[in-house]
C-alpha cells in the first residue's frame, strides 16, 4: 500500500480492528499514531484507510490474523537519509526526535526489499548524528581493567598467568600483571566504534548516492577521531553492558549501536549481502517532515526560529521573530494549492490571534500577522533551501488577508 489508500476495500465496522491499528495506544488521544485507521469519508460513510505512517507492520482483522502490511511513501524516491541527517542535526530535544520512528526486534520480521533501504538509512543517521556530538564534547573516560607482560610491576602480579608465561621459561626479568588505566578505551566507546564501522560497511554495499557518501565520509572522520578505542569488542560484552543513568547521549548512542549491530547479527560480513526481511517498524512522515523544514529553517536563520512555542490556542510549528510571522508544517502530498482546506486556514488563524504567541513575536493584539502554510507537492521535483528571507519566499493564497504558502518539497535521490 502507499499512504492514506483504503485498506482491505472493506467499510464495514472490524471487531478485531475496530478503529483501527494504534502504534502507542497508552498516549493520549491527541497524540496516538495509527497504521491503518477507520475515517470518515466525504460522503458520511466510514472505511480503513492507511495513514501518514510508513513502515511494516502485522495487522489482525476479523476476516484475518496476522496480515504483513507494508505502506509504502506517496512520493517515490524519498532520500531519507538526507531527512534524517538534516532532522537530527538540528537542536530539537531527543524526545521529540525519538517520536519520529519505531522498531520492534522482538517481533516476527516481515518480507520487503524496498524497505530495508528506508530501515537502515534512519538508525545509521541517528546513531551518526549522537556520535558527533558525543564526540565534541569528548569521549568519556573511565578505568579499564588490563592484563599485560611487563619488564616491571605494575597493579598486581597475576601469579597463575606470570607463572605459565615467565616463570616456567625462567625469565626471570618479565611479569605478567593486572592493573588498571584511565583511558578513553572504554567498553562503551568500543562498542560506539564497532558500530561506526559496521555503518560504514552497510552504506558502501547499500549507498551509493550524494547524501550516503556525505554521511560515509562523516563516519570516516569519527571512527579518526576514536583512534585509541579498539573496535573489536566481542557480542558477549556488548550483551551485559548496562545503561548509565547519568549519560543519556551515551544511552541513546549505545542503544542504537545495539540496534545496527543486530540488525547484522554482530558480524560485519553480514553488511555485504541483501536483507530481504525487516523488523516490523514505522516512520511518522507529518512529523518527519515537520522536522526536516525545521532543520533547513534553523540552518537558513540561525537564532530567528521557535519551534514549538507553547499559545492559548496550541503549539503552532515555527515562529519566525524577524518576519513576525506563524508558519504551519502539512504534510499532505496530494494538496492541490489553490484548494487549501478552510480547516487549516481556521487553524493558522487561531495562532494569529494567540496573546501568547503575539508576545512572542513582539505583535501587539492590533497587528494582523501574516500565516504560512509550509507543505509539499507530489509532481514538483524544486527543492527550495530558504536562500531568501521568508516574505520573499511566500506565495499569496487567492481569498484571504495575509495568508501565504510555501512548497517545500521532500528531497529525491534523483533531484538532492
Amino acid at each position: 500500500m502507499r499512504e492514506h489508500e483504503v485498506f482491505d476495500g472493506s467499510s464495514e465496522w472490524d471487531s478485531v480492528l475496530r478503529d483501527g491499528l494504534c502504534l502507542n495506544r497508552n498516549a493520549p488521544k491527541i497524540e496516538r499514531k495509527y497504521f491503518i485507521k477507520r475515517t470518515e469519508t466525504n460522503a458520511g460513510d466510514y472505511e480503513y484507510r492507511a495513514s501518514y505512517v510508513v513502515g511494516a507492520q502485522w495487522v489482525d482483522t476479523q476476516a484475518k490474523r496476522h496480515i504483513p502490511v507494508i505502506i509504502e511513501p506517496k512520493i517515490p524516491g524519498i532520500d531519507f537519509m538526507k531527512m534524517f541527517m538534516t532532522c537530527f542535526s538540528s537542536n530539537v530535544a531527543a524526545d521529540r526526535l525519538a517520536k519520529i520512528y519505531g522498531i520492534d526486534f522482538d517481533a516476527e520480521p516481515i518480507s520487503s526489499n524496498a524497505l530495508e533501504n528506508i530501515l537502515s538509512p534512519l538508525i545509521i543517521s541517528h546513531f551518526v548524528t549522537i556520535v558527533k556530538k558525543l564526540l565534541a564534547k569528548g569521549l568519556k573516560k573511565g578505568y579499564i581493567g588490563i592484563e599485560e607482560n611487563l619488564n616491571k610491576i605494575k597493579g598486581r602480579i597475576n601469579i597463575k598467568q606470570n607463572d605459565k608465561t615467565n616463570t616456567c621459561r625462567k625469565r626471570i626479568n618479565r611479569f605478567y600483571c593486572d592493573f588498571q588505566e584511565f583511558s578513553e578505551n572504554t567498553p562503551e566507546n568500543q562498542l560506539i566504534k564497532r558500530a561506526l564501522i559496521f555503518s560504514k560497511s552497510v552504506l558502501a554495499q547499500h549507498g551509493g548516492n550524494e547524501t550516503a557518501d556525505a554521511v560515509v565520509s562523516i563516519i570516516g572522520r569519527c571512527i579518526s577521531a576514536m583512534w585509541q578505542v579498539d573496535g573489536n569488542i566481542s557480542p558477549a560484552k556488548i550483551k551485559v553492558m548496562k545503561r548509565n543513568k547519568l549519560f543519556k547521549e551515551y544511552n541513546d548512542a549505545l542503544r542504537l549501536a545495539r540496534l545496527i549491530l543486530k540488525r547484522y547479527d554482530y558480524n560485519i560480513d553480514n553488511t555485504a549481502g541483501r536483507i530481504t526481511a525487516v523488523p516490523p517498524f514505522w516512520i511518522d512522515m507529518p512529523l518527519l517532515y515537520e522536522l526536516y523544514v525545521y532543520g533547513l529553517l534553523d540552518k537558513a536563520y540561525p537564532g530567528d526560529i521557535i519551534y514549538q512555542a507553547p499559545g492559548n490556542s496550541g503549539f503552532p510549528d515555527f515562529i519566525s521573530r524577524s518576519a513576525g510571522m506563524i508558519l504551519d508544517t502539512k504534510y499532505i502530498p496530494g494538496i492541490i494549492d489553490d484548494k487549501i482546506d478552510t480547516a487549516i486556514i481556521r487553524q493558522l488563524s487561531g495562532y494569529a490571534r494567540d496573546t501568547k504567541l503575539l508576545e512572542r513575536m513582539g505583535r501587539g493584539e492590533a497587528d494582523v500577522v501574516p500565516c504560512t502554510l509550509i507543505y509539499p507537492r507530489l509532481t514538483d521535483t524544486t527543492a527550495n533551501n530558504f536562500d531568501k528571507p521568508l516574505p520573499e519566499l511566500c506565495e499569496p493564497i487567492a481569498g484571504y488577508s495575509r495568508f501565504y504558502k510555501i512548497c517545500v518539497n521532500l528531497p529525491t535521490i534523483s533531484n538532492g
